[in-house]
């Protein structure tokens, strides 16, 4: 654990030891970091200890894909082949295609400060209106409509890059950058016709 630029040792709890991590995330209003792993779930480091989330035992997967702390607060849960679960309020909402998620793994999820939300996903990218899934999650509506960005919208393959995180960013422009299968993507979301554009890095 880094703190204040100073190297700090968790020994007072050795849960993680020998665990694989695919995902990490802040959650800044509670000084507290998620951490997802291979085949263990989530886990909550606070005060220098890990606990496991006992809130998520009732999800369907243990395999972590990707974690995020939203600007509210909550914690968006990827889970590998099992779409995506919602820590909000103390409660767990699975979102999966009874609820419109057009994905089995969403290996990213990105807030483009226009009340969206995008996610690379095994699917290709998916946009979301934050205020419509959050509907779902507080069981106002049954369903979320999803926007499906794939070949014919400029990805290479439709396959994001999930476990293994960050596997997209937001840069200091507003532009969103996911990656894929094969190299990187990226979009402007403040564009009113929406197209991915392939960057291919040299990497």
């Amino acid at each position: 654990l880094i703190q204040d630029n100073t190297l700090l040792t968790c020994s007072t709890n050795t849960i993680l030891a020998g665990l694989s991590v695919t995902a990490i995330a802040e959650d800044r209003r509670a000084a507290a970091i998620y951490v997802g792993t291979y085949n263990q779930g989530v886990f909550r480091l606070e005060n220098g200890d890990f606990t496991r989330i006992t809130h998520l035992s009732g999800i369907p997967a243990n395999r972590i894909s990707s974690l995020t702390v939203d600007t509210a607060g909550s914690l968006w849960v990827g889970m590998f082949d099992h779409g995506l679960a919602c820590l909000c309020d103390g409660n767990v909402t699975l979102l999966g295609p009874q609820e419109g998620l057009p994905a089995d793994t969403v290996g990213s999820m990105l807030e483009d400060g226009m009340g969206w939300y995008w996610l690379g996903s095994s699917h290709g990218v998916l946009r979301v209106s934050r205020d419509e899934l959050y509907r779902v999650v507080k069981g106002l509506a049954s369903r979320a409509d999803f926007n499906i960005y794939n070949r014919s919208d400029g990805l290479d393959s439709e396959y994001c890059t999930e476990g293994y995180q960050p596997a997209a960013v937001r840069d200091s422009s507003g532009r969103l950058w996911f990656g894929t299968g094969k190299g990187v993507v990226t979009v402007d979301p403040d564009r009113k016709s929406t197209r991915l554009n392939s960057s291919h890095l040299g990497i």
